[in-house]
């Protein structure tokens, strides 16, 4: 039953689409890789969306590898998301691209809880004066761009699941303690991901108000 919460799906983004951004992706010298391209939580409204244009706040960050098709496809996720986790589900941190070189990795991790002694903590270390606290996670999204590397694989250790990701593929998960995952170190050349995180509308609304009070 946990295991239908993880989705893989082939040629997700179209091959034409594949080969724009891993050319694109080719064409930078220096990645920063950070995780905190998150939307200003002071533009989060009532519903828990966002008063402006995804793409009005990606060009305010000055993102420098910033591509439309990165937002095409962040717009796609999301519907395709809320469908198929059944609720409703919007862009916590904005996809980004990621470039894993030769000899990185991810260690094991849980996206948004974490084992104490064995009992869960579901809001691990939350403060509301981050921005961009990792407690509100629901779902991981990656999409990927290339295979022309070894190792790199996306492992779940606790169902024994290697996956070598395929170009354009889309692998979605929960970010709780029964997704624990991670990344084998890439053994050649770069590996090129689009990554995301997705929370539902209620908790970025909760999370907005808070951390926007705790600001002032």
């Amino acid at each position: 039953m946990l295991l239908s919460n993880l989705h893989i799906v082939d040629d997700y983004m179209l091959q034409d689409d594949v080969e724009v951004l891993r050319k694109f992706c080719t064409s930078f010298a220096d990645w920063d890789n950070m995780y905190d391209r998150c939307p200003d939580l002071s533009d989060v409204d009532v519903d828990g969306k966002y008063k402006h244009d995804v793409e009005e706040m990606l060009i305010a960050q000055n993102h420098s590898y910033w591509h439309p098709l990165v937002l095409k496809y962040q717009k796609k996720i999301e519907q395709y998301a809320s469908a198929a986790y059944g609720r409703s589900l919007v862009t916590y941190h904005n996809m980004h691209l990621r470039k894993y070189s030769k000899g990185d990795n991810f260690d094991e991790h849980f996206d948004s809880e974490a084992l104490d002694g064995g009992k869960v903590q579901r809001l691990p270390r939350y403060n509301s004066s981050d921005k961009v606290p990792a407690a509100l996670i629901e779902v991981a999204v990656n999409l990927y761009l290339n295979d022309e590397y070894a190792g790199g694989e996306l492992y779940f250790p606790d169902y024994e699941i290697s996956v070598k990701p395929k170009p354009g593929q889309l692998i979605m998960f929960p970010g709780g303690h029964e997704f624990k995952h991670g990344v084998h170190t890439v053994t050649s050349s770069d590996r090129y991901t689009m990554a995301s995180f997705m929370t539902t509308p209620k908790l970025l609304m909760l999370h907005g108000a808070a951390y926007n009070g705790a600001s002032l």
